[in-house]
């Protein structure tokens, strides 16, 4: 099993934005702006920095913040300046940066039904939701399961079931807003704060 994982091209990204305001789609109110993130590489970004966060929670809140949302955690992992806490069918990343820094919020990903982004889209909604809520995405990656060994027609069933398309919503150049998508349904949603990103809250 191989999985292969490709950029979509700009064009393809621009036709799938017409046809979207075609069939009464709505693009996003913030006009994209430009900028290299901090690997400097030049992306756009689409939506505003509250826009970023799901279940009641954003990137670049503290551990008490987390904790009076969504209460105490199942279970945490501990690693090198970092916490993981875990709920049912979602988990958060805390880091601290330096000893004398608090643990802050950066990564967030879920795949609980219940829990929706800031503007209510959820786990298990169609993807078609993407374009009317937020528009045209700033980057989309497709992950390709291959079997080369097996009859094309069982690798081609393969590809139907577990394909994966990721759609990203840049807020600014550390802070991203993801949906992982399978079938045509959003699977997974997916916020990353990279470090230094609460300069850009």
């Amino acid at each position: 099993m191989v999985m292969k994982k490709r950029r979509i091209t700009r064009g393809l990204l621009a036709g799938c934005l017409l046809l979207s305001l075609a069939v009464g789609g709505t693009a996003l109110a913030r006009e994209p702006e430009i900028m290299s993130n901090l690997g400097n590489i030049t992306i756009s970004c689409s939506i505003y920095p509250n826009q970023a966060g799901v279940a009641g929670v954003r990137t670049g809140i503290s551990q008490s913040q987390v904790e009076e949302v969504l209460g105490a955690p199942r279970s945490v992992k501990y690693g090198r300046g970092t916490m993981e806490y875990s709920y049912p069918s979602r988990t958060l990343l805390l880091v601290h940066f330096s000893p004398e820094m608090p643990y802050v919020l950066t990564d967030i990903k879920t795949t609980n039904r219940e829990d929706a982004t800031v503007d209510g889209v959820q786990p298990g909604m169609a993807e078609t939701v993407l374009n009317d809520v937020y528009g045209q995405a700033d980057a989309v990656w497709t992950k390709e399961y291959e079997s080369p060994k097996i009859p094309e027609e069982d690798n081609q069933k393969n590809h139907a079931r577990l394909d994966e398309t990721i759609y990203e919503y840049h807020a600014n150049k550390t802070t991203t807003l993801a949906f992982n998508v399978r079938q045509g349904v959003i699977r997974e949603i997916h916020v990353h704060q990279a470090e230094g990103g609460r300069e850009e809250v």
